[in-house]
């Protein structure tokens, strides 16, 4: 009976279905209110700040350790990437099989994150087992011994992993484009390179991690079921004096020139990739917040003008797209499409001509309404679970910023209008400031 009864239920909603008129969009809700990640802060014996985020119903937890100790901190290029990569491989009491071994026991693993700024370290793992990983990663960090077979091994993996991204034309694109803007030599611009690697010593390595891996050039996020016990835990840990006091500020030097046009030819390809991009500023900049806004709108989701003019309504390319990409001391404007080799000058074309119909004519309340609403709904998706939020808390935290600061871009979205939009543009989408790149089959 309870069978047939479902069967009948199932074919009554499938009648319903059918009287759904799918040619009519479903309603729009607002978004009215965002709950900010309540984030509590901590400092440990010897002065790291802990940053705990605590939410999440299951007995969960997240650690994470984080150095200032990127490309800014480099003596020499490719360094802070191949520290990160080996701190793993060994300590004098833990071989690299060993650690793998220990931390597998208790279903989780030990990984790390690069990127041009920070240096980060950590797991997750269930609640219970919290204690029992604490001295296998404090063992890692505090006595790396980066064995030199290891090493090798690692510089062989980087150069072949190179060899293939560098047959791949959107990789060539982005390497040249970077180095356009900020410059062959400069922490941000640079690209690896075979000779980059080969001159990566044992020493250099030791080097970077006595001068960056230290008390002072740390901070910690803690996230799902927090409590004092496991922050103390984490005191009991971490919170004894180590390393050199290096903290500094960083000041990468920056020389303007006249953007330039480049065109490599990559025969095997069978499209060319187009990349345009200008050197811009970090998240604290007082444009930042109007232009991220501004940035959507024009590339920066699927509703984009780039997307409805030049994928829709030409069929030119699959995908385009822009971003801001903030550093901490830095950031840049960055567009990207691939397309046909016959396409490629109307596709730059058509960008140049969204730039300018975004510079002299008004955004239509119904696409700023749109816009809105998809922008409020990726933070809500941004803070969704502790994990998530945590990320948004660190993105921020590690930057010298507050989450007043997310607050405040949120903010904007809401009350962003049609002629701050229309200034941000005429002031940063000029086509003569933009560096471009075109890589592919000629």
């Amino acid at each position: 009976m309870g069978y047939f009864y479902l069967l009948m239920l199932g074919i009554q909603n499938l009648t319903d279905m059918k009287r759904v008129n799918r040619k009519q969009p479903p309603i729009i809700q607002q978004v009215d209110n965002i709950v900010l990640p309540k984030v509590q802060a901590y400092a440990l014996d010897n002065g790291i700040p802990v940053y705990a985020l605590t939410s999440g119903t299951q007995e969960v937890l997240k650690l994470e350790l984080v150095f200032d100790a990127g490309r800014p901190k480099e003596v020499k290029k490719g360094v802070s990437r191949a520290t990160m990569d080996m701190l793993k491989e060994g300590t004098s009491t833990r071989l690299n099989k060993e650690i793998s071994a220990q931390v597998d026991y208790f279903g989780t693993y030990i990984g790390t994150q690069f990127n041009l700024d920070n240096n980060t370290i950590g797991f997750y793992c269930l609640k219970k087992y919290f204690k029992a990983l604490l001295p296998i990663l404090a063992d890692i960090i505090f006595d790396p011994i980066f064995p030199e077979e290891e090493l090798n091994a690692w510089r062989d993996n980087s150069k072949q992993k190179l060899k293939v991204d560098l047959e791949r034309s959107d990789v060539v694109a982005y390497r040249v484009l970077t180095e356009q803007i900020f410059g062959a030599n400069h922490a941000y611009g640079y690209n690896s390179s075979t000779q980059v690697f080969d001159a990566i010593k044992r020493a250099d390595l030791v080097k970077h991690y006595k001068r960056n891996y230290t008390a002072s050039n740390c901070k910690i996020f803690l996230t799902g079921k927090v409590d004092d016990g496991v922050v103390n835990l984490v005191n009991q840990h971490f919170g004894k004096p180590f390393g050199m006091n290096t903290k500094a500020n960083d000041v990468l030097s920056w020389v303007p020139k006249p953007p330039q046009v480049s065109k490599i030819n990559m025969k095997a390809e069978l499209q060319s990739s187009v990349r345009m991009g200008m050197r811009l500023f970090n998240k604290a900049h007082e444009d930042y917040k109007d232009l991220y806004v501004m940035n959507q709108l024009f590339g920066g989701y699927f509703g984009s003008r780039l997307m409805m003019n030049i994928r829709e309504e030409q069929g030119l390319t699959y995908n385009i797209y822009s971003s801001i990409d903030p550093f901490r001391y830095d950031g840049y404007f960055y567009i990207g499409s691939d397309t046909s080799a016959e396409n490629v000058g109307q596709v730059v074309d058509s960008i140049f001509h969204e730039m300018e119909h975004l510079k002299s004519d008004p955004v239509s309340t119904d696409e700023l309404d749109m816009l809105r609403n998809y922008l409020m709904g990726s933070f809500i998706a941004m803070l969704d679970g502790p994990f998530n939020a945590g990320e948004v808390v660190k993105s921020y935290l590690t930057e010298d910023l507050e989450m007043a600061d997310f607050e405040a871009l949120i903010n904007k979205v809401r009350t962003i209008n049609q002629e701050e939009i229309m200034a941000m543009a005429n002031k940063y989408l000029n086509p003569s400031d933009f560096e471009q790149v075109i890589v592919g089959n000629p």
